[in-house]
C-alpha cells in the first residue's frame, strides 16, 4: 500500500499513460489496425474525472476556453452537473 496522496498517484499515472501513448510500439500497433475496445485516452479521461472528484469544488471548475472560434462546453463533476459554455 502506498502513502502517497491520490492526486500524486493520478499525476504519475497520467504521465505514464502519455509515455505509453507516445511509444513507437504502441503507435505501430495502431498503424497496423489494432483497435482496442478502450483507448489510452479513455483511461486518461477516467483519471481526469477522478482528479476532479477529489478536489475541492473551487479548484475543480476548469475554465471554458476556445479552440479556434469554436466554443467549448466544460462539464466538471458527476456529483453535480456543473457546465459552462464558452463563448
Amino acid at each position: 500500500m502506498t502513502n502517497e496522496p491520490l492526486p500524486v498517484l493520478i499525476a504519475q499515472a497520467q504521465a505514464l499513460l502519455a509515455r505509453v501513448a507516445a511509444h513507437p510500439d504502441h503507435k505501430q500497433l495502431l498503424a497496423l489496425g489494432w483497435s482496442p475496445d478502450l483507448y489510452i485516452a479513455d483511461a486518461q479521461t477516467a483519471l481526469t474525472y477522478l482528479d476532479w472528484e477529489i478536489k475541492p469544488e473551487s479548484e475543480a471548475i476548469a475554465p471554458a476556453g476556445k479552440l479556434g472560434d469554436r466554443p467549448t462546453l466544460v462539464c466538471i463533476s458527476r456529483r453535480k452537473t456543473i457546465c459552462t459554455k464558452g463563448s
